[in-house]
């Protein structure tokens, strides 16, 4: 019964990280499209 439940707590704790990652990559990913963005506006009023 005891590793029953380690094993859920250790799934529950890779589950939180793997959620907590994606939620970074997504952050980061929006910020990085805004930059790229604002890079792509810049290049086309110098040209």
């Amino acid at each position: 019964m005891y590793n029953i439940y380690e094993s859920v707590v250790s799934q529950t704790a890779q589950t939180r990280s793997v959620l907590r990652a994606t939620i970074t990559a997504v952050k980061y990913g929006k910020l990085l499209n805004q930059y790229i963005t604002k890079t792509n506006a810049l290049n086309l009023t110098i040209e």
